[in-house]
């Protein structure tokens, strides 16, 4: 991820606050630097502003959860998306690069 690329999205989240995406982008990021509690923060951010199609922010949060370690609180995200998809199409987009 290039400076660009961070100095973009900062610009981004600066001017669109109450939009997702820039909290997504902040959040993988952060990811990619290695700072998963900044970006399972910038997910939830991401997932609460989200319209109830957009489920990225929350499978973000889900996963970041579980890379940090903290079970329960996976487990609640876990809960919603299944309930937002159902168990097959849980299973479908939780086959992905993790497994």
């Amino acid at each position: 991820i290039t400076e660009a690329v961070v100095m973009d999205v900062s610009v981004s989240q600066h001017l669109h606050p109450t939009r997702p995406e820039p909290h997504l982008w902040s959040g993988m990021i952060l990811q990619a630097k290695g700072d998963l509690a900044g970006a399972a923060a910038a997910y939830n951010a991401s997932a609460a502003l989200a319209a109830p199609y957009d489920w990225q922010g929350s499978y973000r949060l889900w996963r970041a959860l579980l890379l940090l370690g903290d079970g329960a609180a996976a487990a609640r995200e876990e809960a919603a998306l299944r309930r937002r998809w159902g168990d097959a199409q849980m299973r479908w987009y939780s086959t992905d690069a993790y497994g």
